[in-house]
């Protein structure tokens, strides 16, 4: 449908706001994504999907550091970054990005253009500098689930779930109060052998699914019923026994979509956020640092087949999605040719 690119260059010297692009949130018309190679958040406006715009960046080299995921809170006010760092030490961190309205300008053409701020971050990760062994709660923090004011953080390199706790706003209340802080803190932290490389993770209820290294065709649950003491072992009714629940240790990941109502694997790249009637997906492609608007029943047969959702970025032959039948009528490929850039 159409993209949005600005990545030049080959690494480890590429420059640009969306050199290794992965995950990515959208939020009204704006998708906020982690470009990991440069370690930036960029807004990407796609009000016309068949031309995305860069909108705004931020640059952290530190707490940005292989930014790989992001999260908009419920606020509107605030993103969530989580960047895992570069190996071998992986000093991840979990960063507070401020978005609100005094962010925004318009430039001569009326067009909205942001500057996010990193206002807080959390960090837990540390090095043994004889051993060469990195030890914390966030080393290598890979990906994030938010529901309210609580961010469920796994980490590859810790085999670890954080339960951390947000902010419920940035901003002063309707009587001028400042919230009582604006930094995120850890509740509670899991670590555990079946956690081992963890890189996704999805919450349902009182329990997260969690796609570790332990298991390639299941996902590890995670009770969060006490966010002090995450354990492995989620509570799910017991088939047919009214009121009965089972402890579950793991579970195929084709069942859990079930409850999940999405994959936790092979969808790292594709936008979260997006609501569920909407035509379009948004798929993010870290070589050539480009988003791209998809026809979302590309994205939905790529998983089930399970081939690549970049393969639906890269222009890959429609026939190799087009499950229906009799066949649609002809269809015939027009690239997009206008990658567009911010300005100024």
């Amino acid at each position: 449908v159409g993209f949005a690119g600005d990545c030049g260059g080959s690494p480890p010297t590429q420059s640009g706001t969306l050199c290794g692009a992965r995950g990515a949130y959208l939020h009204g018309h704006y998708l906020y994504v982690a470009a990991a190679q440069v370690d930036t958040v960029s807004v990407v406006d796609v009000y016309r999907p068949d031309m995305p715009t860069v909108a705004g960046s931020v640059t952290d080299a530190k707490v940005l550091k292989g930014v790989v995921a992001t999260w908009m809170h419920r606020s509107g006010e605030y993103l969530i970054a989580v960047a895992r760092g570069r190996r071998p030490e992986g000093f991840g961190h979990v960063a507070l990005i401020d978005v609100r309205w005094d962010r925004w300008r318009t430039d001569a053409t009326r067009r909205y253009l942001v500057s996010p701020r990193v206002v807080s971050h959390l960090a837990d990760c540390s090095t043994d500098a004889t051993r060469g062994l990195s030890s914390g709660r966030l080393c290598g923090a890979r990906a994030v689930a938010v529901v309210d004011e609580t961010a469920y953080v796994v980490s590859e390199m810790s085999n670890s779930l954080s339960v951390v706790v947000l902010p419920a706003r940035l901003s002063e209340d309707f009587m001028g109060f400042a919230p009582p802080t604006i930094v995120p803190e850890f509740v509670g932290t899991l670590v555990d052998t079946r956690l081992e490389g963890a890189y996704a993770v999805a919450v349902n209820g009182a329990n997260a699914y969690v796609a570790s290294r332990w298991c390639k065709t299941c996902v590890v649950l995670v009770s969060l019923e006490d966010p002090g003491k995450p354990v492995v072992g989620g509570k799910l009714p017991r088939p047919g026994v009214l009121g009965q629940f089972d402890v579950v240790v793991s579970q195929e990941e084709a069942i859990a979509r079930i409850a999940l109502g999405t994959p936790l694997r092979g969808v790292e790249f594709v936008a979260k956020g997006v609501e569920a009637d909407s035509a379009f997906a948004f798929v993010t492609t870290e070589f050539d640092g480009r988003v791209t608007t998809v026809d979302k029943k590309c994205v939905s047969f790529s998983a089930d087949l399970g081939e690549s959702v970049q393969q639906c970025a890269l222009s890959a032959r429609r026939v190799l999605y087009d499950l229906d039948f009799p066949a649609d009528p002809r269809y015939e490929y027009r690239a997009n040719a206008r990658p567009n850039q911010a300005s100024g």
